[in-house]
């Protein structure tokens, strides 16, 4: 008898608690972010755009794939108010393998095309505000 009271009590209190969980309030507001990038005078045809949060700051950290020289955020996917570091990459080479038994970009590591100050020594700092109006646009020289 008391082991079926054990279990009853169990879940009692897994769906009590599930029920708590279902009722929480959803992460903090998220905001789009979005804007473009030239790499030497031109759109900068593919790549990434990082922002993780600075200093105190606890927001998200977002990786927002450029395409054609644009980034934007996806629906539901901003940032939430606060500075951000941001660093950008773009890498060449390693489509097509040397050696046909190899699987693409095996053979070939590939080169990074943004210079290092703009991403892994990143020092840009932008602030996201409480608004989808972020729009941050970069030109890498």
């Amino acid at each position: 008898m008391k082991r079926k009271t054990l279990i009853a009590i169990g879940i009692g209190a897994y769906l009590a608690t599930a029920g708590l969980l279902g009722c929480t309030k959803k992460g903090p507001q998220q905001y789009k972010v979005f804007g473009t990038v030239t790499f030497k005078g031109a759109p900068l045809s593919d790549g990434v755009i990082m922002f993780t949060p600075e200093g105190s700051s606890s927001g998200t950290s977002a990786a927002i794939p450029i395409k054609n020289g644009k980034y934007e955020s996806p629906p539901g996917g901003g940032l939430t108010p606060g500075k951000y570091r941001v660093m950008i990459s773009a890498a060449a080479g390693g489509s097509e393998p040397k050696n046909p038994d190899e699987a693409p970009g095996v053979s070939e590591l590939r080169k990074e095309l943004i210079p290092e100050k703009y991403n892994i020594r990143s020092d840009i700092v932008r602030e996201v505000q409480a608004n989808n109006n972020n729009q941050f646009d970069f030109e890498i020289k």
